[in-house]
């Protein structure tokens, strides 16, 4: 049945534009040929989705020497793959449950705020020893509320994961209109630099705030304007997430998690406040876009900048450059410059700047303020300035150098060490050497002719290896001597042996010499 369809399809992969079929197909095959490309997008726009994805689960959170080191070395893999990725972040998941001795602190809100509340003095003291960063709220708080305190502190740290995607597409979509961004253009770029704790300090910060003041006033208001309109999605998603008893998209059941729903209410009241304070600062930096630039005397009163008109008749180029001098807008950038006569706009667009930076500061101001845009200071502070900071976040920088050798081993010295010495690695105390070096007969046979051709020069004679392999195995029949050859049965094993190691690429065979094969192995990159 299938031989009578015409049409035949064929799939492939090709990593050049160009497949030069011309060179390959006759002009008959070719104009039968109906050829369609597809390119798949690059490995970093699948890993970007991902990442952003995973900053809306709640729960466990990778530190910044974690999340640096995943990232790095996934594009170290040959096929970029997502999957590889997963697999890397799983397991830092699970070497971080493993070495986190309360896991009960993940749970949700109510569960963990009743184990904090069920524990004496003495285990809640025990509890807060564990972690260095409870050492200063243990200092402060007393005794008798110590566990309410824990409790706020878990309470913010949840907050804080559900705000800070929020916050940070909120930032993004203000810089959006810039052309060069040096702080970052997607979601997962400037949450790497927020868990570095010195998003407003930075340099890129600094030189994004530099390039956001020298717009015009028409597209800086429109930069504010698209950032209200990403806080009013974010209020309009979590308000539909908290009205909806059954939430169907991806996103909605992140934030439908228990973890996250009993805080939906503040967090909405956090995001409506930041939105208020916004368009107030609209408002202010629309006033002063319209308002007529004035210049400030030597009082202090301020008159509007007048120019003076140039004489009706022909001016030589020294009376111009003296005219030019003397002119009210030299004289206003001399004023600017010594910190007087600063425009509407200009003070306007500092304090905003000045504010914006306030918002972004990792560690709160001391004293609080009444004005509801100064309340907001620190709204995103860096979760390494918060207590419990441990549990959340991990693991620790000081495993990192553990999780690469589980992940990314030096597969040579690892094969190495696991061929010389494989009872250490298979815990079976009947395979263990007291001497690495040593030969045991017990030992399978590619540990036995992998330690005898380290003995080896880079030349291997095959009978040579093989007489040497039988003497440490010992021949079944025990009965031949010096001069007869090996068994059947050793030899097979021999040969399987040195075919395993050539697939694992410690040797080769040489083309001069048929009974001899090339060792590939150096030895002195594996100790």
């Amino acid at each position: 049945m299938f031989g009578t369809i015409p049409i035949r399809f064929v799939f492939g992969l090709s990593g050049a534009a160009d497949l030069g079929l011309e060179v390959r197909c006759d002009a008959t095959t070719l104009s039968r040929l109906a050829i369609k490309r597809f390119r798949t997008p690059s490995p970093t726009v699948f890993l970007q989705a991902a990442l952003t994805e995973m900053l809306h689960i709640p729960g466990f959170r990778m530190s910044r020497s974690v999340l640096n080191f995943v990232i790095d070395s996934i594009y170290m893999c040959v096929d970029y793959s997502i999957e590889n990725f997963l697999k890397r972040v799983k397991a830092c998941m699970l070497s971080h449950y493993q070495n986190l001795q309360h896991p009960q602190l993940l749970k949700a809100l109510d569960i963990s705020s009743a184990y904090v509340l069920s524990l004496n003095h003495e285990e809640l003291t025990e509890l807060v020893s564990t972690y260095p960063s409870c050492a200063e709220i243990a200092a402060e708080a007393a005794a008798d509320s110590l566990s309410d305190v824990f409790t706020e502190c878990l309470k913010s740290h949840w907050l804080n994961q559900l705000l800070v995607p929020r916050i940070l597409s909120w930032l993004l979509a203000l810089f959006a209109c810039l052309e060069i961004r040096p702080l970052a253009s997607t979601l997962p770029d400037i949450y790497r630099n927020w868990l570095s704790g010195d998003l407003s300090t930075s340099p890129a910060f600094s030189q994004t705030l530099s390039l956001f003041k020298v717009l015009n006033k028409t597209r800086v208001i429109t930069a504010v304007d698209s950032s209200l309109g990403s806080l009013m999605a974010s209020i309009g998603l979590l308000s539909s997430v908290k009205c909806d008893t059954n939430p169907t998209a991806v996103r909605m059941l992140s934030l439908a998690d228990v973890r996250y729903k009993p805080l939906l209410s503040e967090a909405i009241a956090i995001i409506i406040q930041l939105k208020e304070v916004v368009a107030s600062w609209r408002a202010r930096l629309l006033e002063a876009s319209e308002s007529v630039p004035t210049e400030v005397a030597a009082d202090g009163t301020s008159s509007p900048i007048s120019c003076i008109p140039l004489p009706g008749k022909r001016l030589t180029l020294q009376t111009l450059r003296e005219h030019l001098k003397n002119s009210p807008v030299i004289s206003k950038e001399k004023d600017i410059s010594c910190g007087r006569g600063i425009t509407p706009w200009k003070r306007a667009l500092d304090e905003f700047a000045a504010w914006l930076t306030a918002v972004l500061t990792s560690q709160r101001p001391q004293g609080s303020s009444k004005l509801p845009e100064d309340s907001l200071a620190c709204l995103l502070p860096a979760p390494h300035h918060l207590p419990l900071y441990e549990v959340f976040y991990g693991p620790p920088t000081s495993e990192v150098a553990a999780l690469r050798f589980r992940l990314d081993p030096p597969m040579q010295r690892v094969v190495h060490q696991v061929l010389t010495n494989p009872g250490a690695h298979l815990k079976c105390a009947e395979l263990c050497l007291m001497n690495p070096e040593g030969l045991d007969p017990l030992l399978p046979d590619l540990c036995i002719l992998y330690k005898l051709h380290l003995e080896a020069g880079k030349l291997i004679n095959l009978y040579d290896w093989l007489v040497a392999f039988a003497t440490v195995v010992g021949d079944p029949g025990s009965s031949r001597t010096l001069n007869d050859k090996p068994s059947q049965w050793i030899q097979s094993r021999f040969l399987r042996g040195i075919s395993e190691l050539e697939h694992l690429g410690f040797i080769r065979g040489t083309r001069r010499r048929v009974d001899h094969v090339s060792r590939l192995t150096s030895t002195c990159f594996l100790y």
